[in-house]
């Protein structure tokens, strides 16, 4: 009996070491998704973070060598994106005002400007400008 309670406490403590190791391979094994974070103070970035962290298809930030866009002073920031499936490129622009963001889509991606790719869809969101390619 003076033996038993020693091997209790030293079954627990193995068992407990046991399990902490599990847990930790565990966690070295688990992928951790990428969160989108976008460094920017705008109204409407929280919104956009969101939809870019819980869209249907994995979207990672992508290096963009960024051409000269018409009307550029109107730009706060802008970023630009790849889905992981499909491949398909996402440029999101920050402006101060919804017609700010209207001005430049309407100067740099309408079909007469862009005729080696005409394949785009434009989308305007109260302040931002969301190109597709």
């Amino acid at each position: 009996m003076k033996y038993l309670i020693p091997i209790i406490i030293i079954s627990a403590v193995a068992f407990s070491i046991c399990y902490l190791f599990f847990l930790k391979e565990k966690e070295q094994t688990t992928e951790i998704p990428i969160l989108i974070n976008l460094d920017i103070k705008h109204p409407n970035h929280e919104t956009m973070e969101y939809f870019l962290n819980n869209y249907e298809e994995t979207i990672r930030p992508t290096k963009v060598d960024w051409r000269k866009w018409e009307k550029e002073d109107l730009i706060k920031q802008r970023y630009a994106f790849i889905t992981e499936e499909s491949q398909t490129s996402l440029y999101l622009v920050f402006c101060k005002t919804q017609a700010d963001a209207t001005t430049i889509g309407e100067a740099n991606f309408s079909p007469k400007t862009d005729s080696q790719n005409p394949y785009f869809i434009l989308g305007i969101n109260n302040t931002n400008l969301m190109e597709t390619l």
